[in-house]
């Protein structure tokens, strides 16, 4: 996917059009995430639950990528609850008592 902007054209969009281009971006971004996704899970737990080659799965192999697959999406939803709630909380001013981007425990 190109992702090539012309910043010359950008500031030449109206509200409204600059508004539909940043949310057509963001669109892309998720699919592409979430084809990294797919991919990342695929290959681990291809990997990890199949062990020789064959013409069809074995009941242990099915079960194992099952649970793979499920353990890796409820990670990843949890680390993006999180992350986003984290974002959440900055923007809304809460997190404006750091003095930086991360936080001090000091």
């Amino acid at each position: 996917m190109d992702l090539d902007i012309d910043t010359e054209k950008l500031q030449k969009l109206t509200p409204e059009e600059r508004d539909k281009a940043i949310s057509t971006l963001r669109q892309q971004a998720i699919l592409l995430n979430l084809q990294s996704l797919v991919s990342e899970v695929a290959d681990k737990c291809t990997r990890k639950c199949i062990t020789a080659p064959g013409t069809s799965l074995s009941n242990g192999e099915k079960q194992c990528l099952q649970r793979c697959m499920d353990r890796f999406i409820e990670s990843h939803n949890l680390v993006s609850k999180t992350w986003l709630n984290v974002q959440s909380t900055r923007s809304s001013g809460a997190g404006m008592m750091f003095n930086s981007e991360s936080p001090s425990f000091s």
